[in-house]
């Protein structure tokens, strides 16, 4: 049997199984069998022309997540320019997205920005099925290639502090501009060098813009070894972030301790002993602080020490003389919560909780151990020890918010709403300003159809936080719910606008086009949220919806199929695959989805109703009737389930309460043809043929593709003795498909 996870041979990182490079470290991956992956990205050759303008010369460097070229703009004069190519091969479909995402975040961030040690962007577009971004040329190497020549992986004090200078200053220009921008991800490989010295930032791709006010950052995103630990999801990534990674650089150059082999753990220098350099110590070791408070107030405040530093005479350490070459000392909880922090985003599930249990054996009564342990256990699905995590974080600290928005989010999985609720409610009492809480409270509220409340929850989270792009799909599928397709559409359209990649909102997108009957754009939003993850078994259940809505029957079954072995759960998939069944006249097959869709979700009505019908083509009219008694209590104004029960009655032959069926049904949907069919029905059995005809004529008025109706309306007519106008109607019934 195959793992399902390859860890990478240098860093050690969770990978997918045939991933080509490490999503953490970049390295090239070795498959099973000792072969190494291949890559569809690096394939343009020399003198290949890229969108008729960019003369290729040759390949720069592969890595990660692409390509990089050496290449000629034939329309500014053959002036070099760097092609950076993204690579899509050997990602999940969350990572394409976060890659693309990146692509695009980095190309908008450096069009608008001008200073001496960033590259400038000339274009980016899409071409090939790949994305590329066209920048200066730098000839030169990465601070990484540096270090790699270097004398025992360090350089010289005075380079360290130009280098330092340099960095400090692009930073300071970034943290300055308006609004401030965070790089994120600072580290050797990210700094490009030229051959007199002077440095680039590179690769903008996790940059941000800081929003002040925000609680905390959508993704979980950096290096280990160089991201500080507000990066893995404790709060917003600050100015103070950048600081930390400039930090943990400088300490690589001067000692040639790579970071990433332990995060967090910086050795002392040994640099007191040497003329002028202790201060350099004593500020690298400043800005590697786990807690932000203790760095440096700004970037402006680094480069002034660093100036005032290199103005200062000093004396290199003898040759040979190992620097932080001493112990570490054993690790305190702090460091195994940033430690956990780290493989929790990195998504090394086991190792983070290790990491967790290890903090909490040192202080039993650390609340946010219990916190982040609840997270991963959540990310795992082990939701019974989650909401042990969650509780026990609560009882350590009542304040605590977010373990409330936890254990909601666990009590709700687990289908305790009330539950959920009231934990969602005390997070929101505890801070008011958790806009996730309310999106949260707004998804529950929306399982119980407590619509208004749960359209008044997500319109408080869009208020909070504009950018939440999972709220404007709640709300969405609220307005979808009350028949407002309009709104509901306008609603996922913001929320692509504000998540491109958010697979959920197409196909929430896809329900309302094919609630309009408007089946090709239906279809088309439901591949697209099916090529952003093909794993979104909702997705392919709406997909199968559609396709049984069109009468393509075979085909809506293989996405029920699909959408049931995505996600076994999924009742809804079960009773759509028993609607594709029962039209294939497969009623034994379709009883036993309906059954399966019960089990899952026995408050599931239209699984009830449905079951009820399959029960009445079997002439099972009996259990019929009982089925859709229970769907009619699970929802009283389900006008479905009053037409079926009906057409049960009438089986009986009880046709006055049959009809008394029918009137409720049409009391609720006054354009229920199916209805009025089966009602015209119960009157032609109790021989009073004008109630029928009349209630034959408006079933055809509602769906004048209905062609039993026809044919019913036909017997009436013939039973009346109007030959001709009955032999029209058997007519029409027979070209509308009527086989009897």
């Amino acid at each position: 049997m195959l793992s399902s996870t390859h860890f990478c041979d240098h860093c050690g990182a969770a990978n997918r199984p045939h991933a080509i490079f490490c999503v953490s470290c970049g390295k090239r991956q070795t498959l099973a069998g000792g072969q190494a992956s291949t890559s569809l990205t690096g394939l343009l050759v020399a003198h290949h022309l890229l969108k008729q303008r960019y003369h290729i010369i040759s390949q720069l460097g592969q890595g990660g997540f692409g390509a990089v070229y050496k290449a000629e703009d034939t329309l500014f004069g053959n002036a070099l320019r760097a092609v950076k190519e993204m690579s899509q091969s050997g990602l999940s479909t969350q990572e394409l997205n976060e890659a693309i995402d990146a692509f695009k975040r980095e190309a908008f961030l450096l069009a608008g920005l001008m200073h001496p040690n960033l590259p400038r962007i000339y274009d980016h577009f899409h071409d090939g099925g790949r994305w590329y971004l066209v920048m200066d040329y730098i000839e030169g190497e990465t601070l990484e290639a540096r270090l790699n020549t270097a004398s025992g992986g360090k350089l010289p004090i005075e380079e360290v502090l130009n280098i330092g200078i340099q960095l400090s200053t692009v930073l300071n220009y970034l943290h300055t501009h308006q609004p401030p921008i965070i790089f994120r991800d600072l580290k050797p490989t990210n700094v490009m060098m030229s051959v007199d010295g002077h440095l680039y930032l590179i690769d903008f791709g996790i940059a941000r813009l800081f929003t002040p006010g925000k609680a905390k950052d959508t993704l979980i995103l950096g290096s280990p070894g160089y991201a500080a630990s507000e990066q893995y999801g404790k709060a917003q990534t600050t100015a103070s972030a950048d600081i930390y990674s400039l930090g943990a650089t400088l300490h690589q150059l001067v000692s040639g301790n790579d970071p990433s082999q332990n995060p967090f753990q910086f050795a002392p220098l040994g640099l007191g002993s040497q003329p002028g350099l202790a201060s350099l110590e004593t500020l690298i070791m400043q800005m590697v602080e786990t807690n932000k408070d203790k760095r440096p107030s700004s970037m402006a405040a680094v480069k002034q020490e660093l100036q005032r530093i290199a103005t200062q005479p000093m004396t290199a350490p003898p040759s040979g003389t190992a620097i932080g070459a001493s112990i570490p000392s054993p690790k305190t909880k702090e460091q195994w919560l940033d430690e956990g922090n780290v493989l929790y985003g990195l998504k090394r599930y086991g190792e983070a909780l290790a990491a967790y249990d290890q903090a909490i054996r040192l202080d039993p009564n650390l609340a946010r151990a219990y916190l982040n342990k609840g997270n991963v256990l959540s990310d795992l699905k082990h939701y019974g020890e989650a909401l042990a995590a969650y509780d026990q974080a609560i009882h350590l600290d009542p304040t605590l918010a977010r373990a409330y928005n936890g254990k909601g989010n666990m009590l709700s999985d687990l289908k305790h709403y009330g539950e959920a609720l009231a934990a969602y409610d005390q997070a929101i009492h505890l801070d008011p300003n958790v806009a996730s809480a309310y999106n949260n409270k707004g998804t529950v509220l929306l399982e119980l159809n407590r619509y208004q409340e749960a359209l008044a929850a997500f319109d408080q989270a869009i208020r909070l936080d504009p950018t939440l792009a999972l709220a404007y799909v709640g709300k969405g599928t609220v307005l979808n719910n009350l028949k407002h397709y309009g709104e509901a559409l306008a609603a996922y359209d913001q929320a692509i606008h504000l998540d491109p990649t958010l697979a959920l909102a197409y196909g929430a997108r896809g329900q309302v086009l094919s609630e309009l009957k408007r089946y090709g754009e239906a279809l088309t939003a439901i591949d697209q949220a099916i090529g952003l993850d093909d794993n979104l078994a909702p997705a392919y259940y709406v997909k199968g919806n559609m396709l049984s809505d069109l009468k393509r029957h075979w085909e809506a079954l293989a996405a029920y199929d699909q959408a049931i072995r995505l996600d076994p759960t999924l009742a809804l998939a079960y009773n759509g695959k028993g609607n594709v069944l029962d039209n294939l006249k497969q009623p034994w097959e379709a009883l036993a989805a309906f059954d399966q869709a019960i089990r899952l979700d026995p408050t599931l009505a239209m699984a009830y109703v449905n079951k009820g019908r399959a029960l009445n083509e079997l002439k099972r009219y009996g259990e019929a009737l009982a089925i859709l008694d229970q769907a009619i209590g699970l929802d009283p104004n389900n006008a479905f389930a009053y037409a079926t029960k009906g057409y049960a009655l009438n089986g009986l032959n009880r046709y006055w309460e049959a009809l008394a069926a029918y009137d409720q049904a049409i009391g609720l949907d006054p354009n229920n043809a199916f209805a009025y069919l089966n009602k015209g029905n119960s009157f032609y059995y109790l021989k009073r043929p004008w109630e029928a005809l009349a209630d034959y004529d408006q079933a055809i008025r509602l769906d004048p593709t209905l062609a039993l109706a026809y044919h019913n309306k036909g017997n009436v007519l013939n039973d009346l003795k109007r030959y001709g106008e009955a032999k029209a109607a058997y007519a029409q019934a027979i070209r509308l498909g009527y086989s009897g």
